[in-house]
């Protein structure tokens, strides 16, 4: 057997055989003889006869293939090898097992996790054609799972084995392929619940078989629940919020502004003149299972503050201010609170006004800065008796005529209260139209010189004819007196309001009483003279006492309301009175008819029912008389019954208009 290719010089080699046949085991191509030699077989007790010694056959020429290892490799479908041309089979095995023979060129995948070795070997045919050595392949089996989802704010997350996982949100579209382990709802989902649903499903990749016998599906619920809007209130100068629980951080914007991010949870009030609106949102954390709140909405009107005088006098002036409140000045550095729109001197000064900016919460209203300052400078002529700045009421007594003369009024009351400017205070006198006379008296002091008019602020409840006042000096050495019934001045005619009155000592409706006899002013000087005094001005000067006599010209025992304020002594002056202008409104109830129900459309009537006021029906509101004014005037009476009700004036009307002060008469009676 000579294997071609080799040089002519290499010798043939013989192999001794005593078969018949010969088995090339290596491919290529050969030179093939068979030689039989002479010679005695002891075996066969047979002699071989040639006439050589070797009987050499003639050569044939061999060519022996062998087959290339089949290239295996893993695919979707399973191991897969490629074909060997006049391979009559293949054997395969795995993972060292027994070999198997194959016509096909594929093998499954195994379904048991783990990783396999597949070898391959073409088979030859035994004769020119040679087996292959193996060609081999290894894959890895993974076993397709999915845990549960968990849900984390919202976050879902999973844990899968597989070719391939993706996801989806309800059911609004088709899976989604990931490669993440988890998914987080975007900022665009508002509150609600969302239902995140995971598939997995096997496959080949990489080497590797995810073996799953069909899809994988698993569901987890995410809430997303909408923060609570921001709380929003109006501070001294920002409207402001509490944190909201949950939330990250806020935007905020006023006006046409764009949002923007606001740490401070605050918006400072804008100075700008008109109405404006602050709007809130409380911000969620993207990880969280919260949703941004809806925009909390505030407004207010920002208006500038500012101060006017409504009237003036040398010793008073009322004003109206837009602002928080209004300040004064006497000395232009420290600034004190007026607690009325006005002002009541009491020397010669000039005294600075002021409205204060500031938010006011009721009407929502933001007063930036303070206003310009306005002066005032007042000036004082004459002698002042009593301006009640004190408080005290102490200088005053009360009487009341009994039968024949003057004696304590038991029954009669002195209070403090605001005075027509509002900047001050004022005697209020409580007494009765019980066909009695109420007299009020102090000291006028020391007259260093004549005056001539007697100045003073007057308010009463009822004026003549139902109610007659009378002014009254008198020297308590000599007892004469002058006396002066204020119905002689026709401009003091209305009930309820602040006079200012002035009373000319010259004025032809003075009587003087002298010895007990009254004189009318005709006839003082013709009289004056038999006196002490000799002269008017030294009588006028002799003066030490002021009295005010108020009398009830009817007998209903109502009650008389006589406020009195600011009393000076002037050197010259006509008798006059001159009503104030002041802010003030008085809520009567004379439009309706006593003792009929009272239906001005302006109240309204509640009555609780099921836990809230319900609008009510019945017939609560009567107009009746006044016990204490009689036929003159008349009030209010509200029904309450078994049950509790709530009676509102001018609600959703327009604005009442400032005020600082609320005053009420109340009385209750079953």
């Amino acid at each position: 057997l000579k294997q071609q290719g080799l040089p002519a010089t290499h010798p043939a080699q013989y192999v001794l055989t005593t078969d018949s046949f010969y088995t090339l085991t290596e491919a290529g191509e050969y030179s093939f003889s068979v030689r039989a030699r002479r010679g005695y077989k002891d075996s066969a007790d047979t002699y071989y006869h040639a006439s050589e010694e070797y009987v050499t056959s003639a050569p044939v020429s061999v060519t022996i293939t062998k087959f290339a290892a089949p290239t295996v490799s893993g695919s979707s479908s399973g191991v897969s090898w490629t074909a060997v041309l006049k391979a009559k089979g293949y054997k395969v095995r795995v993972n060292n097992g027994s070999y198997e023979t194959v016509n096909g060129t594929t093998k499954s995948f195994s379904t048991t996790q783990g990783t396999y070795k597949v070898e391959v070997i073409a088979l030859g045919d035994d004769k020119t054609l040679l087996s292959s050595d193996a060609g081999s392949y290894t894959y890895t089996v993974r076993t397709v799972s999915l845990s549960a989802i968990t849900i984390s704010g919202r976050k879902a997350s999973w844990t899968a084995t597989a070719l391939k996982t993706s996801y989806k949100v309800d059911n609004d579209g088709s899976y989604t392929v990931t490669a993440d382990s988890s998914y987080t709802l975007p900022s665009s989902y508002g509150a609600g619940t969302y239902t995140v649903t995971v598939k997995v499903e096997g496959g080949f990749r990489d080497n590797v078989y995810y073996y799953s016998g069909s899809a994988t599906e698993k569901s987890g619920k995410i809430t997303l629940t909408k923060l609570a809007a921001p709380a929003l209130s109006g501070g001294s100068t920002a409207v402001s919020w509490s944190k909201v629980s949950n939330a990250s951080s806020y935007q905020s914007k006023t006006d046409s502004e764009s949002y923007a991010a606001n740490s401070k949870l605050s918006v400072s009030y804008s100075s700008s003149a008109g109405s404006h609106t602050v709007k809130v949102k409380a911000i969620a954390s993207s990880s969280t299972a919260y949703v941004d709140s809806d925009e909390a909405i505030f407004s207010y009107t920002t208006k500038t503050p500012s101060l006017s005088f409504v009237s003036e006098s040398s010793t008073e002036v009322s004003f109206t201010y837009v602002g928080v409140k209004a300040q004064y000045s006497t000395d232009g550095t420290n600034w004190k609170d007026c607690t009325l729109p006005g002002y009541t001197a009491y020397s010669a000064s000039t005294v600075k006004f002021r409205a204060v900016g500031g938010y006011l919460s009721d009407e929502k209203v933001y007063y930036p800065g303070s206003s310009s300052v306005v002066s005032k400078a007042f000036s004082f002529s004459g002698q002042v008796i009593d301006s009640f700045e004190s408080g005290s009421t102490s200088a005053w007594t009360k009487e009341k005529y009994a039968s024949t003369s003057w004696a304590a009024a038991n029954d009669a009351a002195f209070d403090i209260v605001p005075d027509a400017a509002g900047g001050g205070n004022a005697l209020k006198f409580t007494s009765f139209a019980n066909g009695s006379a109420y007299k009020i008296t102090r000291s006028i002091g020391t007259m260093n010189t004549a005056y001539y008019a007697l100045a003073f602020d007057i308010r009463v409840n009822r004026f003549y004819p139902t109610v007659g006042v009378t002014i009254q000096i008198q020297d308590k050495e000599s007892g004469i007196y002058i006396t002066y019934p204020l119905t002689n001045i026709s401009a003091l005619n209305t009930t309820g309001d602040w006079y200012h009155v002035v009373m000319s000592f010259n004025d032809s409706n003075l009587k003087v009483n002298i010895g007990g006899t009254d004189y009318p002013y005709s006839r003082v000087h013709d009289n004056i003279g038999k006196t002490q005094y000799k002269t008017w001005d030294n009588a006028i000067k002799a003066m030490d006492d002021i009295s005010f006599i108020i009398k009830g010209l009817d007998s209903s025992y109502a009650a008389i309301y006589t406020y009195i304020d600011n009393i000076r002594l002037l050197s010259s002056g006509s008798s006059s009175a001159t009503k104030f202008a002041t802010s003030a409104a008085n809520l009567e109830f004379n439009d309706g008819t006593a003792w009929a129900s009272y239906t001005n459309s302006a109240w309204k009537k509640y009555e609780w029912t099921n836990g809230s006021y319900q609008a009510s029906s019945k017939d609560l509101l009567q107009c009746q008389l006044d016990r204490n004014e009689g036929a003159t005037n008349k009030v209010l009476s509200m029904y309450c019954g078994y049950s509790t009700y709530k009676y509102t004036y001018n609600e959703g009307g327009s604005n009442l208009g400032k005020a600082n002060h609320f005053f009420i008469d109340l009385a209750s009676w079953s």
